[in-house]
């Protein structure tokens, strides 16, 4: 079966990871990648050596890009095209008339611009466009709610596929902890508070510093260490500037390898407007992290308060963000959360559970 992934991006991104881990362990599918942006990094972590690429340098007129795009669905003719969020919705019209039959969507959740409410005019372009799909797939509960009561659409049509990771790969190592922390310059005495992802408005960056600008003030040994890149990058140190942290913030910017860092923190910190089922959180758990975060998204699924973490809501304010960083810095407590986060994603998030439902649905919806 020849199927082709239409995506926004292929960059260093959690759905990224999703997508490069169904096709790692499908090798009995022929794939093909087509980033609508020309971005390519995540090709990294494709280690399925017969997977294709096809060059998408996005023509300015919207016209153009709509032929573009359905030139290369005729000239690929695939069995099942693969679209993924907002930005991959064009395929699926697009992909009817050019007369593909099976057509699987995925949405992973939303962007800066819809981080509070969703668009309005995506809204009922959604109501038409999800209706093209042979079976929409979300990664938490919210969308699969959002998807049965705002768009109206079926509960057979709609299927759920929470994010898996693979947890003897995402596992603590006290060796490379110790080479990682001393060639960033963190003491023993430390405490490192980690947030890898892409750097976006959406992340709240600014609330973020002001959790450890509180933690500075109240006399915590606690350091930042950032890993991603993206528009807020020299925002992030502009604020940092201003609010006299440098000395406490490091960023190490965009990495196609994070195990290390996770290894060589003490907590995961994620103060999101909005998030669905982050892949970063689910490695720092498997790394043994405790997550604090934001009462967002699936994370109150994830993530039971006072067990593998700490989640409230950004209303709360910094200060309360920060007494649970300062809380955590007793390491008794950090290690009893971290090995309970470990084994909620060992017990519920492993990658082998998440490639079975995908294919279970592709052999269900090519059944029909």
């Amino acid at each position: 079966m020849k199927i082709l992934h239409i995506m926004p991006s292929f960059g260093l991104g959690g759905m990224e990871k999703v997508i490069c881990s169904f096709i790692n362990r499908t090798t009995e599918y022929r794939h093909i990648i087509t980033p609508l942006d020309g971005n390519r990094n995540a090709r990294i972590w494709i280690t399925n050596g017969e997977v294709q690429y096809i060059d998408f340098n996005k023509p300015s007129s919207r016209v153009n890009f709509f032929i573009k795009l359905y030139d290369i669905i005729k000239k690929v003719q695939p069995d099942l095209i693969m679209s993924y969020n907002w930005g991959g919705t064009d395929a699926l019209w697009i992909g009817r008339i050019a007369k593909v039959k099976i057509i699987v969507h995925s949405e992973h959740g939303f962007n800066m611009d819809e981080s509070k409410y969703t668009s309005k005019i995506r809204d009922f372009l959604r109501l038409v466009l999800y209706r093209l799909a042979s079976r929409l797939i979300v990664v938490s509960s919210y969308l699969d709610i959002m998807m049965k009561e705002k768009y109206f659409l079926r509960s057979a049509c709609v299927s759920l596929i929470p994010n898996g990771i693979d947890t003897d790969h995402f596992c603590p190592d006290s060796g490379d902890r110790e080479r990682v922390r001393r060639r960033l310059g963190f003491t023993d005495e430390d405490t490192v508070v980690v947030f890898c992802g892409r750097l976006d408005p959406v992340k709240n960056f600014g609330f973020m510093l002001e959790i450890i600008k509180y933690c500075k003030e109240s006399a915590g040994n606690i350091k930042l260490l950032i890993i991603g890149e993206g528009p807020e990058g020299r925002h992030i140190r502009e604020m940092a500037a201003v609010q006299k942290i440098e000395e406490n913030l490091r960023l190490v910017g965009e990495r196609g390898n994070v195990l290390p860092f996770l290894r060589a923190s003490d907590i995961f910190l994620i103060t999101s407007f909005r998030e669905q089922m982050p892949m970063s959180v689910l490695e720092a758990m498997s790394v043994e992290l405790p997550i604090l975060g934001s009462r967002t998204g699936e994370l109150p699924s994830i993530i039971e308060d006072g067990k593998e973490g700490y989640l409230r809501e950004l209303d709360d304010g910094p200060e309360e963000f920060g007494k649970l960083v300062l809380a955590l810095e007793d390491r008794r407590q950090r290690k009893r959360m971290g090995e309970a986060a470990r084994n909620k994603v060992v017990a519920f998030f492993g990658e082998e559970a998440m490639i079975q439902k995908y294919r279970a649905i592709i052999q269900d919806v090519v059944r029909i």
